[in-house]
């Protein structure tokens, strides 16, 4: 009877564990959304430097969020990885993956558009 009592415990366990979202991913292991260049067709070149460089700023600090809710994640409750960043506030990989592609969009456009001169 002991062990039906302590395999209908663990049973009860994984499913209440089962259905939690996954760990948050850290900014890096984050693929960047595709985004067309073509989207940025219609600046010119003093736009794009000041879109880009909004998007990185941004970008960096939605990383700095991403690593906390990764960090949060690693919580330990009772020796068990709880994530709690996940549960409470959502990822924020859509976020960073999309900054990123707007980031190599925005580069890509520059590029295309020769606003990157070599200095002398």
């Amino acid at each position: 009877m002991q062990g039906t009592a302590r395999d209908i415990l663990a049973t009860v366990i994984v499913l209440l564990i089962a259905p939690l979202p996954g760990c948050a991913l850290r900014p890096a292991e984050i693929a960047p959304a595709p985004i067309s260049p073509a989207a940025y067709a219609q600046a010119d070149c003093r736009q794009l430097a000041q879109m880009r460089a909004r998007t990185d700023r941004t970008l960096i600090l939605a990383e700095i969020a991403q690593y906390q809710r990764y960090q949060d994640d690693r919580t330990r409750t009772f020796g068990v990885p709880t994530p709690m960043a996940t549960i409470f506030e959502g990822g924020g990989e859509a976020e960073v993956a999309r900054l990123k592609g707007d980031s190599l969009a925005l580069g890509a456009q520059l590029h295309r558009a020769e606003c990157l001169r070599d200095q002398p």
